[in-house]
């Protein structure tokens, strides 16, 4: 299970999607720059059960993190994806009044304490190439490009760059 001090953490499943539109909603800015639309009411029900090609739901992490009973964070985590060994950071978002407090960096910390004590020796994700704040922070994690990819829009078919950025545990 995710640890961070300070915070409660739970573990969701589509039952909670709720729980987590409303942190979509004020992540509105994400959005935005990465389908140019805001969230759709259905977004978080998207988010907590989407999983790549030829995986299990069992294989999906998703957590909430809670500042009393508002979630004030959402991580998405795939075990031994893309392959075994290695952990895929599907989303890692922060509500905007909670960002620029180091609990981005304590979040991915706690993350990663969770997924070398699984055996795991690389983590993956993506990061927008026009999110600079993103590309940012991910590298000052110790994260590197590794690939790029396309991605579109299923919303307005916007499409972007997608930079694939790796770190070693």
């Amino acid at each position: 299970m995710l640890v961070l001090e300070g915070y409660s953490v739970a573990r969701l499943g589509p039952a909670d999607a709720a729980r987590l539109q409303p942190l979509l909603e004020r992540c509105a800015d994400y959005y935005l720059l990465a389908d140019g639309a805001h969230p759709r009411p259905e977004e978080a029900l998207q988010e907590i059960t989407a999983l790549p090609p030829n995986r299990l739901p069992e294989e999906k992490f998703a957590f909430g993190i809670f500042e009393g009973e508002t979630m004030v964070a959402y991580l998405d985590l795939m075990r031994d994806y893309p392959k075994a060994g290695e952990w895929w950071i599907g989303f890692l978002l922060i509500d905007p009044d909670w960002r620029r407090r180091g609990l981005g960096g304590r979040l991915y910390r706690a993350a990663a304490e969770l997924i070398r004590g699984a055996g795991a020796t690389h983590i993956l994700l993506g990061v927008l190439e026009q999110n600079a704040r993103g590309q940012r922070f991910w590298t000052a994690m110790g994260f590197a490009e590794s690939a790029r990819s396309r991605y579109v829009s299923p919303i307005t078919a916007q499409e972007s760059v997608v930079l694939v950025m790796r770190a070693a545990l």
